[in-house]
């Protein structure tokens, strides 16, 4: 095996990618297609019809959740201060620590915020171009 295919992580390797890669690639390749199901739409004063395919609802799927990540990114910036740009930054906890966090939900999720709070303000005011400012959202 060469040094390239060794430290290529699983998602990343084509030859067999993981089963969420696979799930999410299925799901986009279906959307908006026949096998989803359709919904006919009829005028009632031209009688013409119109055959609108269901969508996969998948939020990786530029089509389904891109469209809701774009509206409420533009609805929350308008919520902190209209025209101010909006940037998302995620922050992410290893799987290894869920079986921890399904027992203390409250103490760790608020030590997620706390500590990616502190990180974001730490890198925003090192940059010394701006003031710093967060909505943050639990995303499980």
């Amino acid at each position: 095996m060469d040094l390239l295919h060794r430290f290529t992580p699983k998602f990343m390797q084509w030859d067999r990618p993981a089963w969420q890669v696979r799930s999410v690639l299925s799901k986009l390749l279906l959307c908006r297609t026949q096998t989803l199901g359709r919904h006919l739409y009829r005028c009632g004063q031209c009688e013409r019809e119109v055959t609108v395919y269901n969508s996969c609802g998948d939020r990786h799927c530029p089509q389904c959740g891109g469209a809701r990540r774009a509206e409420w990114a533009e609805t929350s910036s308008e919520v902190i201060l209209p025209g101010v740009p909006y940037f998302q930054v995620v922050f992410t906890l290893p799987d290894k620590l869920s079986a921890l966090i399904l027992g203390n939900r409250q103490t760790l999720y608020n030590l997620l915020f706390h500590s990616a709070w502190k990180a974001l303000k730490r890198q925003v005011l090192a940059s010394g171009r701006f003031q710093p400012a967060a909505l943050m959202v639990l995303h499980t």
